[in-house]
């Protein structure tokens, strides 16, 4: 039953059950059900994570609200027409914004440490700084010791987890503002693994990881596959997170699966006893990031066919760049 314009309030574990108490906007009407099991899926891109960067309430002193805005407001390049720009991250949101803004802005900077970038095709407009010193009245001063006039400043700074409803007796909370815990495999509440959090990985194959995340725990519920115990589950996370830790990688960056995708969706097809997804399929997915880390500007405008499990061929403006293997 799908229950629309609805928000829920609180979930909480009681004998052995989960009450999940909901609120319906239109009349403000209070609704408590039991249920046997709770899927998660509230995402995680609306609440802004906006650090604090020296000077800035100076430069945004006497100005409209609007000078400085995070992405998650972001709806025109119109707004930045012939203004001066600086955008501060060098994730998706920056990246696929900044070329969007180039198109109406003089000028664009991009504020950021991400190195792999720098030898990215960006529009002629658009400029690499490193990270923000401080800002003044009017502008910025970098790292570096350069500094620009600016007109607006997106911050392209990423979100936080929100797990505000859930209750102390669900056993799961959030970390560094970014990392869900204590969870098997980024999915299962080891506490009471008859909640499931999908959909927290990022910077992965987004779609199909999230259907077999769904699947994988349908297993679990319908009693066909069984979970390890408790202790061989916390064990794995802590198995994970000192790998993160010896990496030098933030708690709220846990979650990232960009160079980890088939390794952890292979984890799942074993958990779940699942079929995996056909090659080809993992082939268009990394061809594509490949593209992306090229050209921003032009990888949208390949086209791909599939040939057979093994293959696909490539297309570009009608015509193809040919067949490759996987």
């Amino acid at each position: 039953m799908l229950q629309f314009e609805t928000c829920v309030t609180n979930v909480s574990r009681s004998d052995e059950e989960w009450i999940v108490t909901s609120c319906y906007l239109p009349t403000q009407e209070i609704h408590t059900e039991k249920y046997d099991a709770v899927f998660v899926c509230n995402g995680h891109y609306s609440i802004p994570e906006v650090p604090k960067f020296p000077g800035l309430e100076v430069f945004k002193k006497n100005k409209p609200d609007d000078v400085v805005i995070h992405t998650v407001k972001y709806r025109s390049p119109l707004h930045y027409n012939d203004k001066i720009v600086l955008i501060i991250g060098g994730g998706p949101s920056a990246q696929d914004i900044s070329i969007d803004i180039a198109s109406e802005a003089k000028l664009v900077y991009i504020s950021h440490h991400v190195n792999v970038l720098l030898s990215v095709k960006f529009p002629d407009n658009i400029v690499h700084k490193p990270d923000i010193e401080y800002f003044t009245e009017d502008g910025a001063v970098f790292t570096d010791g350069s500094s620009s006039h600016i007109d607006r400043v997106l911050l392209a700074t990423g979100y936080r987890y929100n797990l505000d409803f859930l209750d102390d007796s669900c056993g799961v909370w959030v970390e560094d503002y970014g990392y869900v815990t204590p969870l098997y495999k980024q999915l299962i509440n080891i506490s009471q693994p008859t909640m499931a959090f999908i959909g927290l990985p990022f910077r992965t194959f987004i779609f199909p990881l999230f259907e077999t995340q769904v699947k994988c725990m349908i297993k679990i519920l319908s009693g066909k596959v069984s979970l390890p115990d408790r202790g061989e589950m916390y064990k794995d996370r802590r198995k994970e997170e000192e790998n993160g830790k010896s990496k030098g990688i933030p708690k709220r960056k846990y979650h990232n699966l960009a160079s980890r995708v088939r390794q952890y969706m292979n984890e799942l097809y074993e958990l779940g006893k699942l079929e995996p997804l056909e090659e080809v399929i993992f082939g268009i997915y990394e061809k594509t990031m490949a593209l992306r880390k090229i050209d921003l500007v032009d990888y949208r405008n390949h086209k791909f066919r599939i040939k057979d499990s093994e293959s696909f061929e490539v297309f570009h403006v009608g015509q193809s760049v040919g067949k490759t293997q996987c």
